[in-house]
């Protein structure tokens, strides 16, 4: 690097707090990198609860009018008839 008369305009305690900034960074990666692949695989599956899925709302088609049909989640609505007013 080439050395020039310029000084820096940025303080010692903004410096100092960028770095522990980036080091708590560091730290807290380099504990999921951790945890995520070099932690046993009993550790990952211990504490946690079954997972519980839901169903799809999508089931492929019978009609061939698409790939895909979305699933009705209730009755349709009763139809109202018209009466006629004299």
């Amino acid at each position: 690097m080439k050395s020039t008369n310029v000084t820096c305009e940025v303080s010692k305690h903004h410096l100092q707090m960028g770095a522990i900034m980036y080091a708590s960074y560091f730290i807290l990666f380099a504990h999921f990198f951790y945890k995520a692949y070099f932690s046993g695989p009993g550790a990952k599956t211990k504490n946690k609860r079954p997972e519980i899925r839901k169903k799809s709302s999508i089931i492929p088609s019978e009609n061939n009018n698409g790939p895909f049909v979305k699933r009705k989640s209730h009755s349709p609505p009763p139809v109202l008839q018209k009466t006629k007013v004299n």
